[in-house]
């Protein structure tokens, strides 16, 4: 457990079961129990941004035509490109402004380095990592994604790396 959360109290006995329906009759749909609507409405309120983002051009290294982005009302963003690459570009670009220490972590798990950053506890999970490293032709297994995988894919990742030296 987590030292700095409280411990969780379970009840000790199970809720009654409910009582199926009669033969011939309908099954009432399925409705969230209040708390847990309120506490999922709640949370979609909190996520949604409070105003729309200013309108902003950056000219970034690495695209060959603009792109443009748009974010919707929930943080989601829209890309329109003129080609593919700097679709994906600009995809690995706005997900490495957001994500980039899960990136990171992935990067880290995929290399068997965790263990730098998080300690000894995950010295088994890097060592079986190291020795499960990926060892046969990168681009079969891009294309394996998708039949252009070795294009976007690299195309992404260029769009992380820009990200990164611009912060």
């Amino acid at each position: 457990m987590h030292p700095t959360m409280p411990p969780t109290t379970l009840p000790r006995t199970a809720p009654p079961r409910p009582t199926p329906p009669a033969p011939g009759t309908a099954r009432p749909p399925a409705a969230l129990p209040a708390p847990a609507f309120l506490a999922a409405f709640a949370f979609l309120a909190a996520a949604a941004p409070a105003a729309a983002q200013p309108e902003e051009t950056r000219a970034v290294p690495g695209l060959t035509a603009p792109v443009e982005v748009l974010t919707d009302r929930w943080g989601i963003d829209h890309l329109y490109a003129e080609n593919e690459d700097d679709l994906f570009f600009a995809q690995g670009y706005r997900a490495a402004e957001s994500r980039l220490f899960q990136f990171e972590m992935w990067r880290r798990q995929a290399t068997g380095t965790v263990a730098e950053i998080l300690g000894p506890d995950e010295l088994d999970r890097d060592i079986g990592a190291r020795l499960h490293r990926f060892r046969k032709d990168l681009g079969d297994e891009m294309r394996y994604y998708h039949p252009r995988g070795d294009r976007i894919i690299p195309a992404f990742v260029r769009g992380i790396n820009a990200a990164i030296e611009r912060a």
